[in-house]
């Protein structure tokens, strides 16, 4: 059985479904919902009785809703009508989890049969969920029932109580206990319970008793229904947890704006303000999310489902629109737009992009700031929140045990029991050598695209504080390299973070400390756009030191990296400052920052689209030819889409559009043997067929890099460049096999509002038009004939 297959969310609060919409809570799954790095509930099963459902409709591509079609194949009731009931589930995300079921008999006779739901919570971390054994856990509680409701209970070892309550309208006929593991029948339930804690299993204590997790069992919850000919009856369910000291869950809830004592701990709660705390101050624990657009606590299953249709139609209203003459293109447009709104949560400081579900719910540094620089084409305003938010964590001490160090920006922030009792570092963790630099040029980038100085004088501060750090911990040449503090730190430190995704020709590891080849470009890039930053706060000397660094660093960078075997830079320099000269997607990096000068780009462009690079769908993390490749390892020849727009964006950079053309084609292409028609957090580097991508078994899908690639695909396409200070735009056009017009109504450049629309000619070129909706006039420069002809 898969993992999952089915991701809703809305918040920090997201349900995982099997393939046929369900979560069984079976063993090594990781099927339910979830809030606050929990799973709060472990098993949500919709069944009928006589009988057994298939479903023939699972969709949850809106992103926050869902919709799931059960035909019921057995019903021996009154006159045994052949697959004639349907039933119908509609979840929807908003303060909590809200779903109606709804069961109508399309037959022409009276139908008898009980709906009835299966639940049970293990209230499980993140990362037990997946595979992480721990020495002990908390109590769960045996489930509660009242008349409409029924609450599960678990008080964990960081002395919060967790709480989800699941209340039913109407109320139910009958509620049962069931064994886990049981199979989904009626003789597999116990005796109705009416009110109070339901009956546990033999042997697991009594009534009201907190019982081991094993033995907190399940309840079936039953709805008896006679359905005439054609008529239907519907349940409401709605599914709200909290964790906190508190008792219920009337004031927190998933997605509400409370959080008991876990939320008064939070940090930066009613405010957009950067508070980077202090160095004498202990961490606090990891912040809860904030809700978005609910202002009070919705009753059914109607208003639930109009908030959220609100909320998100508000949030696209303020979206630039990006269309092509290409239908399967426009797909996959969509519904990256629709999973980047997903990925959104409120962490004190605005809707920020999480990494990915369901593994990667939480702030990544990385993560974060690569996909909100891919969103600035679309919705500036998610990169303010994110470096509002990565700020407010910024590193302030000398801490060995989770990699802290002052100035530095986290990788991974988690906010479960585990990480409150200290069992994992993610406390937060900053094991991540390049999050940092990317904070940098995430701010550059803003202040290029806003021209915002407000903004700017805000985060300042903290960019300066970035930039010390990365001055503390550069070496004579000004790399700056990584080697994990302690024994339980990450062994790789960049996005490539699995253990042996840095490796020599000969198959062999690098060995520490390591100095990757984008990590040096992105600290090029850093201070080119720090630079930028003082200049624009008048601070000139400054200014010019940063270039002048920026170029000592360039120059070493082509002296050290450059590797004349393979006619190509190293992916890293090794503890011996020797090259890893493996062939591999990391130096392509530097045509976005543009540490790769003119000199090398051709080079580069050719080593990265040779056939050992490019699949056809995408360029590998390592070449084909490479002792150590393996097209479904996970960093050693499998295709990632964000490393794919990198690349595209400083090919196009660097005048070489058809390459980058290339590369947009491929992910699209792959996105289309896509049923959703999203972009995995990988896929296989097998060679393109008509059979499609060798899809990674556990790649997150939605993955935040890989939804918003497809806009940096088309920036690329575009050759888009823009500088609001200046009020200039940048226009290169190439565009990729299969779109020959690109249109982008509402792109935000600074206060301006631009239509430009893209139209290829006969002759392979593209004619632009360059239309200002809102603002003052600007300065549009457009190139064309930019396609150098780069093959493998």
């Amino acid at each position: 059985m898969a993992l999952f297959s089915h991701v809703i969310k809305r918040d920090a609060c997201f349900f995982v479904a099997d393939a046929a919409g369900q979560a069984a809570g079976t063993s090594g799954d990781a099927c339910g919902l979830y809030f606050g790095d929990t799973r709060v509930l472990s098993r949500y099963v919709v069944g009928v009785t006589p009988g057994t459902l298939s479903a023939t409709t699972v969709s949850f591509r809106a992103g926050d809703s869902g919709r799931v079609v059960l035909l019921a194949d057995r019903l021996d009731s009154l006159t045994d009508p052949p697959r004639q009931v349907v039933v119908e589930r509609r979840p929807v995300m908003a303060d909590g989890m809200y779903e109606r079921v709804t069961v109508t008999n399309y037959g022409d006779a009276p139908c008898r049969l009980e709906l009835w739901f299966e639940l049970g919570a293990d209230f499980r971390d993140m990362f037990e969920v997946r595979g992480m054994k721990r020495p002990a856990r908390g109590r769960l509680h045996p489930p509660e029932v009242e008349a409409d409701r029924i609450r599960f209970r678990y008080r964990g070892l960081d002395g919060l109580d967790y709480v989800t309550e699941v209340r039913f309208t109407p109320a139910p006929a009958a509620v049962r206990a069931v064994e886990p593991g049981a199979e989904a029948s009626a003789e597999a339930a116990g005796p109705a319970v009416c009110t109070g804690p339901v009956t546990p299993a033999a042997g697991s204590g009594g009534p009201g008793e907190a019982t081991s997790a094993a033995a907190a069992g399940w309840v079936r919850v039953v709805f008896p229904m006679v359905l005439p000919p054609t008529s239907a009856q519907a349940v409401d369910v709605v599914i709200r947890a909290s964790i906190g000291s508190g008792g219920g869950t009337d004031g927190a809830g998933t997605g509400a704006d409370g959080g008991g004592a876990a939320a008064a701990s939070g940090p930066g709660a009613g405010t957009d303000r950067i508070d980077p705390g202090t160095p004498e101050a202990p961490m606090p624990s990891p912040p809860p999310p904030k809700s978005r657009a609910v202002a009070a606590r919705l009753s059914s299953y109607e208003e639930a489902e109009a908030a959220s249709r609100a909320a998100r139609r508000d949030w696209l209203d303020g979206v630039s629109r990006w269309r092509t003459d290409n239908a399967l293109v426009n797909e996959v447009l969509d519904q990256s737009l629709r999973d980047v709104y997903m990925l959104l949560t409120d962490f004190g400081h605005g809707l920020m992009p999480t990494a990915g579900v369901p593994w990667y719910a939480v702030p990544f540094g990385r993560d974060s700031l690569i996909s909100s620089m891919q969103l600035l084409p679309v919705r500036p305003d998610v990169l303010a929140a994110t470096l509002r938010t990565l700020a407010r964590w910024q590193g302030t001490r000398e801490d060995p045990l989770y990699d802290e160090e002052p100035g530095k920006i986290l990788h991974e922030l988690r906010s479960g029991e585990m990480a409150r009792t200290k069992e994992i570092p993610f406390v937060p963790y900053y094991g991540t050598v390049d999050a940092t630099p990317l904070f940098v040029m995430a701010a550059g980038e803003y202040w290029r695209w806003t021209g915002d100085r407000t903004f700017l004088e805000e985060l300042m501060p903290a960019v300066r504080r970035a930039v010390a750090w990365m001055d503390a911990a550069a070496d004579e040449d000004g790399y700056i390299g990584y080697r994990r503090a302690l024994a339980g730190g990450l062994t790789n430190q960049g996005w490539k973070d699995s253990g042996d995704a840095i490796v020599h020709r000969d198959g062999s590891q690098a060995r520490p400390p390591i100095y990757l080849a984008e990590v040096q470009s992105y600290v090029y890039g850093a201070r080119l756009h720090y630079a930028a930053l003082l200049e624009a706060l008048g601070e000139n000397g400054a200014a010019a030191g940063q270039r002048r660094r920026a170029e000592a660093l360039k120059e070493a960078f082509h002296r050290d990296f450059w590797v004349e075997e393979t006619q190509f830079f190293a992916m890293a320099l090794d503890g011996g400052k020797a090259p890893v000269a493996a062939v591999g997607s990391n130096p392509g990096h530097g045509l976005w920052t543009g540490i790769i000068g003119d000199d090398r780009a051709d080079a580069a462009a050719r080593a990265l689209m040779s056939d050992h690079m490019f699949s056809g769908y995408g360029v590998r993390t390592l070449s084909a030819a490479e002792k150590a490749y393996h097209p479904l390892s996970y960093h050693r020849g499998t295709v990632w889409p964000h490393d794919n727009a990198l690349i595209a964006l400083g090919l196009a950079r660097r005048g070489r559009g058809d390459a980058a053309a290339r590369i947009a084609a491929g992910l699209f292409a792959a996105a289309s043997f896509d049923r959703d028609r999203r972009l995995p957090e990988l896929f296989g580097g097998c060679p393109a067929g008509m059979e499609g991508p060798a899809w990674y078994p556990v790649a997150c899908v939605p993955q935040a890099w890989a939804a918003a690639a497809p806009f940096m695909l088309l920036q690329a396409a575009l050759g888009l460049e823009v500088d609001a200070p200046a009020g200039r735009v940048t226009l290169a056009p190439v565009l990729p096999e299969g779109i020959d017009r690109v249109i982008v109504d509402n792109l935000a450049v600074g206060a301006r509002r631009l239509r430009i629309e893209a139209r290829r000619r006969e002759d392979g070129d593209a004619d632009v038009d360059v239309q200002v909706a809102a603002g003052e006039p600007l300065e549009v420069q457009v190139r064309t004939g930019s396609a150098r002809g780069v093959k493998g």
